[in-house]
């Protein structure tokens, strides 16, 4: 005896789309005694099967799926995104007083007037996103190294502050020496020590020669 309930299943999945069901049979009969040895050979063999079901002349319209497609449907398609799809993970983050919010050990900058706020990060796999109240703020490259970088975009500092940051290693070095022996020696040191990424000198970038020393520095 037949399940009822079995039936009634049928039906439903059979009349999605309403002509799914006739074209089951049509689809695996050509596969359904065959043996596949991987997910690729199945698929490839669907793709066959797709392809006869589309190139078979309909009896009522007098044309087959894949004219009636390009005449009626094709012009409506809209074009694929120009990128793939990225999946995203949100984050919460607060905007610290030196412009910057810490994601996974890594510090990227957003404007500074708004420091001190509670910001949504938007982490995909390749880029950083941080928003306000539904507005982007900031894109960043995003990095996984781990390793306490600083990634910055100098719009997102004060004047005042980017001023200090762009000046040059020699003028570092001079103000130093112009203040304390002792604090030059210091800079010199920090310099030399392959420290970028520190926020106090995220714009001295080393060199491949090394500083020249306090004396050299004056001549």
């Amino acid at each position: 005896m037949t399940d009822p309930s079995r039936n009634q299943l049928q039906r439903r999945l059979g009349g999605i789309a309403g002509h799914v069901p006739a074209e089951q049979p049509v689809i695996f009969s050509g596969i359904r005694s065959h043996r596949f040895t991987s997910i690729a050979e199945i698929n490839q063999a669907l793709i066959e099967c797709v392809r006869r079901i589309n190139e078979r002349r309909h009896t009522r319209f007098g044309v087959t799926r894949r004219e009636r497609f390009e005449q009626l449907e094709r012009a409506a398609l809209k074009p694929l995104p120009a990128a793939d799809f990225d999946d995203a993970e949100w984050k919460d983050a607060k905007l610290h007083p030196e412009c910057y919010v810490s994601v996974e050990a890594t510090y990227y900058s957003a404007p500074h007037i708004h420091r001190g706020k509670k910001l949504r990060i938007r982490l995909t796999l390749n880029q950083v996103e941080i928003f306000l109240n539904g507005e982007r703020l900031a894109l960043h490259p995003r990095d996984r190294s781990r390793s306490g970088k600083r990634i910055n975009i100098d719009a997102h500092f004060p004047a005042a502050s980017v001023a200090y940051y762009e000046a040059t290693q020699q003028q570092q070095l001079s103000q130093s020496l112009f203040i304390h022996p002792d604090l030059n020696q210091l800079v010199v040191e920090l310099f030399n020590a392959d420290v970028y990424g520190n926020p106090l000198l995220r714009y001295a970038s080393p060199s491949t020669d090394p500083v020249p020393s306090t004396q050299e520095s004056l001549l």
